[in-house]
């Protein structure tokens, strides 16, 4: 036989005769180790809990909505029976060791282990962009899993930056398109009606601007003879236009049946030419800003329609008891306010007048640090749908959120302003008295938010920079280049530590064996212990 297959063999029959000897390789730039498989291979059980999809809108602005769904998944061998969160985070690297800011946390009650659970949510990015956001305006949208490490599970290192698909998305940064919706033409089918009588009217509504519309309210204003249109002085009749999304510059026509008062409001003459205006946008779905739509015309977006008393219904009591709506103590959780935040407001609200009042609308402003409604905000509405009784009041708490971008390009910053709290803003209520139903709140700090980053062991140590910079300027005396990245630093000594850890079972487990057969020899005499190695 030739001497290198006399080798060959002699390598074969040495390979088959004991164990093959273990080499340990350095562990910088590999990951060796997973703790699930340590705590496998000590037999316990925990949870383990991974993101297994994740998607977001591939479009998105600053202080605007943004939704997103996934699904998680508890990988480990226990339930993960305490609530925990998973954070949500924008940053300009993939691993967000740029920048990262906290969008928000989504809540999670547990999860068996095996199984998964899908989840969908609408954050906000930031109102301001986060630093160094690249000429693509591409940002990352990422998760961190257990944010606070609220459950004990196997492995900790697989609940972030596991990549695009699975725990992150990629979001371009486009300008938010505002839109705006006009009447463009109107159409009562009858002209001459009595109070108390029904009406179908259609109007076609048109998206004026380059944005899409959401879906919207039009409702039928009734101005008296003899008062400017849009002075206030004015009644909404009862039954909406629903008006569905629109594209940009797309036109809809949409109709109802709205109902007049039973009898003319109070002030109001019992008989006359009326104008019914039909008003765009009348929740302020599509723009918050509350601002007065001048009327276009008649045919436009008005109609005279002649009112006249019901020759069969009893006169209208100008006496007769009216109720007399009136808000008051409008109160919020702190002085200070962050654009883009939630935040929780009560009020009173008084019936002051001798009649109940029926269900009642609520709106929320925010107004001028003097209370002033000129470019006022809607933050939202409220209503109580079984009124107030007459000398009644109650008190209303409500959730609002400041917006996270003002509409038309307005710009955000600190200043001061006040909620204001307005019941009955349509006048649909026929009150004693329509010049109590506004009052504000002491006034406000309106702030922008701090940058807070992700909560989660592997965080960026340094703050973040409230303000873009998209262009970097270079310093006198540039930092040193990094080698390596502080997390991957903490993570390889992290790994080094389940190394030495796991080494220290396998020789537990073979002193353990070696207990349970006292009289066997061992097979390494030359080792401490005979842990296999090379004895020369």
């Amino acid at each position: 036989m030739p001497t290198h297959d006399r080798r060959d063999a002699a390598g074969r029959r040495a390979g088959s005769r004991g164990p093959k000897i273990l080499r340990f390789e350095p562990l910088e730039g590999r990951q060796l180790l997973s703790a699930s498989a340590e705590a496998v291979a000590a037999g316990a059980k925990a949870p383990d809990l991974v993101a297994v999809s994740f998607r977001s809108e591939p479009y998105g602005d600053w202080g605007q909505e943004l939704k997103l769904s996934g699904t998680l998944r508890n990988q480990g061998t226990a339930d993960a029976d305490t609530p925990f969160k998973v954070d949500v985070y924008v940053s300009t690297a993939a691993d967000r060791s740029t920048g990262a800011v906290k969008m928000g946390s989504i809540a999670f009650d547990g999860l068996e282990a095996g199984a998964d659970e899908a989840f969908e949510a609408v954050l906000d990015l930031p109102p301001t962009a986060v630093p160094r956001v690249g000429a693509d305006n591409a940002v990352h949208i990422g998760l961190v899993v257990d944010a606070g490490n609220a459950v004990a599970e196997l492995d900790t290192a697989n609940n972030l930056d596991r990549g695009v698909g699975v725990d992150s998305a990629v979001v371009i940064v486009v300008p938010h398109q505002p839109a705006s919706l006009a009447i463009r033409s109107v159409r009562f089918d009858q002209n001459t009606l009595a109070w108390g009588d029904s009406v179908r009217v259609t109007a076609r509504v048109e998206n004026t601007l380059g944005g899409p519309a959401e879906a919207s309210t039009a409702r039928v204003v009734l101005t008296p003879p003899g008062v400017a249109v849009g002075s206030g002085q004015e009644v909404t009749l009862v039954g909406d236009l629903e008006v569905p999304e629109l594209l940009p510059y797309q036109s809809v026509d949409v109709t109802a049946v709205v109902r007049l008062p039973g009898g003319a409001p109070k002030d109001f003459p019992a008989a006359g030419g009326y104008i019914a205006r039909v008003v765009a946008d009348a929740d302020h779905d599509v723009t918050p800003a509350l601002t007065a739509q001048p009327p276009q015309g008649r045919a436009v977006d008005w109609e005279v329609l002649a009112i006249s008393p019901d020759p069969a219904a009893e006169p209208a009591d100008p006496a007769a008891p009216r109720p007399d709506l009136a808000p008051a103590d409008v109160l919020t959780p702190g002085a200070t306010l962050t654009w883009g935040g939630t935040f929780q407001v009560s009020s009173q609200i008084t019936n002051q007048g001798q009649a109940a009042s029926g269900p009642i609308k609520i709106r929320y402003l925010l107004g001028g640090p003097n209370g002033e409604l000129t470019s006022a905000l809607v933050l939202g509405h409220g209503e109580l749908p079984e009124g107030i009784a007459a000398g009644a009041s109650t008190t209303v708490t409500q959730q609002l959120k400041l917006p996270g971008k003002l509409p038309f390009g307005l710009q955000l910053g600190n200043g001061l302003g006040r909620v204001i709290v307005q019941v009955d803003p349509e006048n649909t209520i026929d009150e004693a008295d329509e010049a109590d139903n506004l009052y504000a709140s002491a006034p406000m700090t309106l702030a922008l938010p701090t940058p807070v980053g992700p909560d989660s062991p592997y965080s960026p140590g340094t703050p973040t920079d409230p303000d873009p910079s998209p262009s970097p300027q270079p310093t006198p005396n540039p930092r040193p280049p990094v080698v390596g990245r502080p997390d991957q630093q903490q993570r390889i000594q992290l790994y080094r530590a389940r190394l030495q850890a796991f080494r220290q079972l396998l020789e537990q487990r073979r002193q353990a064996q070696l207990d349970r057969t006292p009289g066997r020899p061992s097979p390494f005499p030359n080792r401490p212990g005979g842990f296999p190695g090379n004895s020369g």
